[in-house]
């Protein structure tokens, strides 16, 4: 992966599996991160663990969703 230095990387399912391995990887790079998904002790358990990642409970099927996500972290890369 190239350095996303100062990049706003917005994750959908990011607490979890592969979107948490995404999650992990944008850090690394130089990221602001923001992990969306539906459970919110998934989601503290991964801001305990990845320290500086930001996060949402949302559930992305809802109409809501995307207002909630970019009124959170208005992002380079989704």
């Amino acid at each position: 992966m190239g350095s996303l230095q100062g990049q706003n990387v917005v994750v959908v399912g990011g607490s979890r599996g592969v979107g948490r391995s995404i999650v992990e990887a944008a850090l690394s790079e130089g990221a602001t991160v923001l992990a969306v998904a539906r459970g919110a002790d998934a989601l503290t358990e991964l801001s305990w663990e990845a320290s500086g990642v930001k996060t949402l409970v949302a559930d992305a099927t809802q109409a809501a969703a995307p207002d909630a996500v970019f009124a959170a972290l208005e992002p380079d890369v989704l």
